[in-house]
């Protein structure tokens, strides 16, 4: 089953792009977004890293948000957004398929909650 399937429209993503390497700024990156070296160094400061040379690797993600790991192996206090979209989404799915499968057929209902029982498996990796 794919979003297409349940007639949903799904956001276009891509692997987030690394504009902190080694502790040196990658602007390319940076700049493609349109985010300035100061904008990245507030948000790393959020993060609990004080300088860019402190960061072995950051990467930006198409929302904005950036992901820092500093040289110790601790990410200092990295904070990952919720995508509470897509938790909404799929939870009302859930609920859409418990009324579904109560209309039809055991053979399908069978399905139905395997499905349901896949979608809250998932949830908890989203949040």
């Amino acid at each position: 089953m794919t979003p297409n399937t349940l007639g949903m429209k799904v956001e276009e993503e891509h692997s987030p792009t690394v504009v902190i390497m080694d502790g040196k700024l990658l602007e390319k990156g940076l700049l493609a977004f349109g985010y300035s070296k100061e904008w990245l160094l507030e948000e790393i400061k959020k993060q609990g890293v004080q300088d860019i040379e402190d960061v072995f690797l950051a990467q930006l993600d198409l929302k904005g948000n950036v992901y820092v790991d500093v040289y110790d192996g601790k990410a200092k206090s990295a904070v990952f957004p919720k995508n509470s979209a897509l938790v909404d989404t799929l939870e009302k799915v859930q609920a859409d398929l418990e009324s579904y499968s109560k209309q039809t057929d055991s053979e399908a209902r069978v399905q139905v909650i395997n499905l349901q029982n896949t979608i809250r498996n998932v949830i908890p990796y989203i949040k």
